[in-house]
């Protein structure tokens, strides 16, 4: 399966262990990773938006900002 992607919450959410999960299943390579691709894009969009939801206006910009240009070290810096 394909790397996963290093995003700002990758060191507090971590897909490893379904990844374990699936491959208790006789499933073929290519959809055990796309069920994975598909669980990330789902990860990663509902991180967002939980975070975007408790951002001011102001804020959500620089977020989106920092997120464009993975500078994790400003996101924390904004989001703690």
């Amino acid at each position: 399966m394909g790397k996963i992607p290093n995003h700002f919450y990758h060191s507090i959410a971590s897909m490893e262990s379904l990844r374990v999960r699936l491959d208790l299943f006789e499933l073929s390579a290519k959809k055990k990773k796309k069920l994975m691709e598909v669980a990330e894009r789902t990860l990663h969009h509902s991180i967002l938006d939980l975070v975007l939801s408790e951002l001011s206006e102001e804020d959500k910009k620089l977020f989106l900002s920092h997120h464009a240009s993975e500078n994790h070290d400003e996101i924390w810096s904004l989001l703690t």
